[in-house]
């Protein structure tokens, strides 16, 4: 093989670069059984050359690149040390807010606060309805007596009528016993009442005038209600005008 031949052969090689079939270099044995003129070798030798060219180009192209992506990373005999490492840039502007989330369970119910001031007094409401009469109350003190009336045509005289028993035995608390005081033959009350002796025993409920069936008042009437059960000591009399 001839020595330019072997040169390009070597650098191809050197390269790792493999050569195609069709620029193959015939070997020693070939050449014996055919003899290759000179120009037609000088010719593939030129052209060999040429390709070798540019595989030298793109194979320095290739180095290049390597170098560059191992400075980039970091790695190989190009690393950079960590001093060479720039500052941290600024932060970039805030993001736009992101959508409102579904709103959350109720919390718990705290605990009273204090108790405020009083407000201001409203105005009266309307009168209610009239309720039930209640029950008749105990008999007032007596009044005093009235003035003399003027005299009558006639002479009159006055008389108090008192039944003779005065007393009740009560079996209970809470009942009602009546007496009455009559006056006499031709009189007319004219006015009457009563007393309980003892003011715990009994309770003087009622106190009127007794009529007869022509409307004329005969006498006076007394209720009382018993306190005890118990025997009730009592009075119980009329005016009577004859």
């Amino acid at each position: 093989m001839p020595f330019a031949t072997r040169r390009v052969v070597a650098a191809v090689a050197a390269a790792g670069v493999l050569l195609p079939a069709a620029v193959a270099v015939p070997s020693a044995t070939a050449a014996k059984k055919k003899a290759v003129p000179a120009a037609a070798l000088a010719a593939k030798v030129a052209k060999l050359e040429k390709q070798l060219k540019t595989l030298s180009a793109a194979v320095a192209v290739q180095g290049r690149m390597v170098q560059a992506l191992e400075a980039k990373v970091g790695s190989g005999p190009t690393q950079t040390s960590a001093a060479a490492r720039g500052p941290v840039g600024p932060a970039g502007p805030a993001g736009p807010a992101g959508p409102a989330g579904a709103p959350g369970a109720a919390g718990g119910r705290g605990e009273a606060g204090p108790l405020g001031p009083r407000g201001f007094e409203g105005p009266a409401g309307p009168v209610g309805p009239k309720g039930d009469k209640g029950e008749v109350g105990p008999e007032g003190p007596r009044g005093l007596q009235g003035i003399q009336g003027p005299p009558g045509d006639g002479a009159a005289s006055i008389s108090v009528a008192e039944p003779t028993s005065l007393t009740w035995d009560a079996s209970a608390v809470g009942l009602t016993h009546q007496v009455q005081a009559r006056c006499g033959a031709n009189q007319a009350a004219t006015g009457g009442g009563g007393y309980v002796d003892v003011r715990n025993d009994a309770d003087v409920i009622a106190s009127y005038p007794l009529f007869n069936a022509n409307s004329q008042p005969i006498g006076w009437v007394l209720e009382i209600k018993s306190k005890v059960a118990n025997r009730i000591a009592f009075h119980a009399y009329a005016l009577c005008m004859s």
